[in-house]
């Protein structure tokens, strides 16, 4: 329920402050059985519509644009054919999937949201239940993933921040695995400051939030633009080891050139964490903290990855 009162919040939130609300294509999800695909993808449309969340791509529309891209590469759709796909059917985001086998009657299947302006992962899910809850959860995870990216896009800012897993692009790990995280901030405007500040979230598959940059060990001096940094870094004495409870976990970055007060800074934590229900309201405090200041200079960026038991 706490998710469902979310997406309301988040989806009118977005329609109070976008000008142009984002267009969503869902894919027919991968499977043997071609026709079970079509019917995931065809369920998470309609509740998507009838939850009036955002604009669906028309599926005839869709299935051309998958055929024409067939014809040019063989096999099934790429990751990386999002950008050329968004752009052939309007889309701003694709909702894909697969249906993995299953040794009961239930289903249990894969989400990912991606950007299709760069094929990264934004958002992930895994559920076991029948088609028609399972199509319920995967909607409402992506009503919620669309709306917080789209709530945090800044098309005017100058900045962009890049974000690279050590596994590569929409990597899988398994618990107990380590993880790194490189990032860097470009600009593109010549009078944009130089020295930025970047807070970076790890978002676990609980929805617990913590801030992993800055932390006790980093500081909060800021990083210079053109510059790769790492977490953790070279010279820390610690690694990001991976750890219970398995689902898609995200990785929130925001940049701006002035510091960003989302935590409590009495915290003695080295990594401030907020519990679920207090982490909810965070992007809403984002958005209203960079608006009052009027920082028309901020950025965002988010990357999902499935973390495995």
């Amino acid at each position: 329920m706490r998710a469902l009162v979310l997406c309301s919040l988040l989806f009118a939130f977005t329609q109070a402050s976008a000008e142009k609300q984002p267009v969503v294509a869902i894919l027919p999800f991968q499977n043997k059985d071609a026709a079970l695909g079509e019917e995931m993808a065809a369920r998470i449309s309609t509740d998507i519509v009838n939850r009036q969340a955002f604009p669906v791509a028309e599926r005839n529309q869709l299935k051309k644009a998958l055929e024409e891209l067939a014809r040019s590469q063989t096999g099934l759709f790429n990751e990386a054919q999002a950008p050329q796909l968004g752009k052939m059917v309007g889309a701003d985001y694709l909702i894909v999937g697969e249906i993995l086998p299953s040794t009961d009657k239930s289903l249990k299947a894969t989400m990912r949201v991606l950007r299709a302006e760069t094929g990264v992962v934004i958002g992930a899910s895994v559920n076991s239940g029948d088609s028609e809850s399972l199509a319920r959860e995967f909607s409402a995870n992506a009503i919620k993933t669309i709306s917080i990216h789209s709530m945090l896009d800044n098309p005017d800012s100058p900045y962009t921040v890049l974000l690279q897993l050590n596994k590569g692009k929409n990597p899988q790990y398994k618990l107990g695995e380590k993880l790194q995280l490189k990032f860097k901030v470009l600009k593109h405007d010549a009078y944009a400051a130089s020295r930025v500040f970047v807070s970076i979230y790890a978002i676990g598959g609980d929805g617990t939030m913590t801030l992993i940059y800055p932390n006790r060990f980093s500081g909060n001096e800021g990083v210079m633009v053109d510059k790769e940094y790492s977490f953790p870094g070279e010279k820390d004495d610690f690694e990001w080891k991976l750890v219970p409870p398995a689902g898609a976990e995200t990785i929130q970055a925001i940049v701006s050139s002035k510091p960003v007060r989302l935590q409590n800074e009495r915290s003695s934590a080295s990594f401030p964490t907020l519990p679920a229900k207090e982490s909810e309201a965070l992007y809403r405090g984002i958005q209203t903290e960079l608006k009052e200041e009027k920082r028309g200079d901020w950025a965002a960026e988010r990357v999902t990855y499935i973390l495995k038991e």
